[in-house]
C-alpha cells in the first residue's frame, strides 16, 4: 500500500480562497474588541494577523463598536499586529488558531504615535466563548509524538481518536453516544467517509494520507457547525504544508521474526517481515537565478510504503482418530494414558443417594452402531 501527496499552492491563492470558503472545518477564526486604555471601543483599527511559518497575512478594520473578525485562518501560530490613529502600535504573538476554533483575542491599545510599539501578552481567552462546540484536538506534537502500533496494516490515523473520551468502540466506532458511523471525517475540508457504515472505518487508512503528513485533527462530539449536516460527530484533519524553512523527515516501522521469541508451544518461529517505511519534505519553491518563492509559494510531499508478508502462528488442535468415526473410542486417552469413558446417556438415572444423576459406561469404550 502506497501514499504520494503533493501540496504546491501559492500563499496568495492559498488565502483568497480561504476569504471565499468560510464554512471550512479545517480554518479557525480570530475574534475580539480593540479598546483604549479607559476601556471605550477604538474603531477602524487595523488588525493584522501575520502566520509564524510562511508570513501570510490577513488583514480586516474595527467596526464602529471596536469588533474585528478574522475568519477562515489557515492552522497554525499567528502573530496579531493592531494598529490605529493615536495609539502606539500592539504586537500579540504566538497565538495558537486550531482545527475549527474560534479564538477571542481582545487587545487593549495605549496611547502614542503608531511608530511605537507594545508587545503584549496573555490576551487570548482561556475557554473558548466564542463557539458551543465540543471538541477535542489533537496537535501536530501529539501525532508525532504519540505511539501506533503496525500490526498488519498501514498505521491508522482512526486509532489516535480511541484515547479521547467522547469516542466509543464497543458496537461499532461512535462519537458522543450518536449511533454507529453516523460520524462524518473531513480532510482539509473535504469529506472523506464512505457511503456505506459497513466500510466507515476500514476505508479511513485508505482515504487519508500518511499519518506524517497531517498536521493536527480534531473531534467535534457536539455543536457541529451547519456544513457537517446531521452527522453525529465529525473528525476532521488538516495536511501540513510547506513553510518558509525546508523540514521533513524518515522513517522505518521494522517488525521481523529475527527479533521475536519461539512462542511457548510453538515448534519454530512464524515468518513476519513487516515494514511501513517513508519519508516527507517540504519548503519554499526556490529556482536559481529565476524565483525565490519565500513568503509566497511552498511545497510538501509525503511518500509512505507498507510491505507485509506473514506467516500463520502455530496452534494445536484435537481432531478425532478414523475409528472414532465407527463410534470405537476404546483409544482415547488423556494424561498418563488413562482412558477416557464414553457414558450411555440412554442409562440416565437418580443416584442411589438422590444427590443426583449417574450414567452407565459404554462397553469397552464403544458406541455400538446401531446407536
Amino acid at each position: 500500500m502506497k501514499y504520494i501527496r503533493l501540496l504546491l499552492i501559492p500563499a496568495a491563492i492559498e488565502l483568497l480562497l480561504a476569504a471565499n470558503a468560510l464554512g471550512q472545518l479545517n480554518r479557525g477564526t480570530i475574534t475580539g474588541l480593540v479598546r483604549d486604555p479607559t476601556g471605550a471601543a477604538v474603531a477602524s483599527a487595523t488588525v493584522t494577523a501575520v502566520q509564524s511559518e510562511t508570513n501570510a497575512r490577513v488583514s480586516t478594520v474595527s467596526t464602529e463598536n471596536g469588533n474585528y473578525t478574522l475568519p477562515a485562518l489557515v492552522i497554525g501560530r499567528y502573530r496579531i499586529e493592531v494598529e490605529a490613529v493615536g495609539f502606539k502600535r500592539a504586537i500579540e504573538k504566538d497565538v495558537p488558531v486550531n482545527i475549527g476554533a474560534t479564538v477571542r483575542l481582545d487587545i487593549s491599545l495605549e496611547l502614542g504615535s503608531v511608530s511605537e510599539t507594545v508587545e503584549v501578552s496573555g490576551g487570548v481567552a482561556a475557554l473558548q466563548t466564542e463557539s458551543s462546540q465540543v471538541a477535542t484536538n489533537i496537535t501536530n506534537e501529539l501525532v508525532e509524538n504519540l505511539p501506533l502500533l503496525v500490526t498488519g496494516q498501514v498505521r491508522n490515523v482512526l486509532n489516535f481518536t480511541l484515547i479521547l473520551p467522547e469516542a466509543k468502540t464497543a458496537n461499532q466506532f461512535r462519537i458522543g453516544g450518536g449511533q454507529g458511523a453516523s460520524w462524518d471525517m473531513t480532510m482539509d475540508g473535504s469529506s472523506t467517509s464512505s457511503a456505506s457504515a459497513t466500510y466507515q472505518t476500514q476505508r479511513v487508512p485508505i482515504s487519508t494520507v500518511p499519518l506524517d503528513a497531517i498536521s493536527e485533527f480534531n473531534v467535534v462530539s457536539t455543536g457541529m457547525k451547519a456544513e457537517t449536516g446531521r452527522a453525529m460527530g465529525v473528525i476532521a484533519f488538516e495536511t501540513k504544508s510547506g513553510t518558509n524553512q525546508f523540514h521533513g523527515n524518515g522513517f522505518e516501522f521494522l517488525r521481523n521474526d529475527a527479533l521475536d521469541a519461539r512462542g511457548f508451544f510453538a515448534r519454530q518461529k512464524p515468518v513476519l517481515k513487516q515494514h511501513d517505511f517513508g519519508a516527507t519534505f517540504g519548503g519554499p519553491v526556490r529556482i536559481p537565478k529565476v524565483y525565490n518563492g519565500r513568503d509566497k509559494t511552498f511545497f510538501f510531499i509525503s511518500y509512505e510504503g507498507f510491505r507485509n508478508r506473514s506467516g500463520n502462528v502455530p496452534r494445536f488442535n484435537t481432531i478425532p482418530l478414523p475409528e472414532m468415526y465407527d463410534g470405537d473410542f476404546s483409544n482415547w486417552t488423556g494424561a498418563n494414558a488413562v482412558l477416557r469413558p464414553i457414558f450411555d446417556p440412554g442409562t440416565t438415572r437418580v443416584s442411589a443417594d438422590g444427590s443426583g444423576y449417574v450414567r452407565d459406561a459404554f462397553a469397552n469404550n464403544r458406541i455400538p452402531v446401531s446407536r
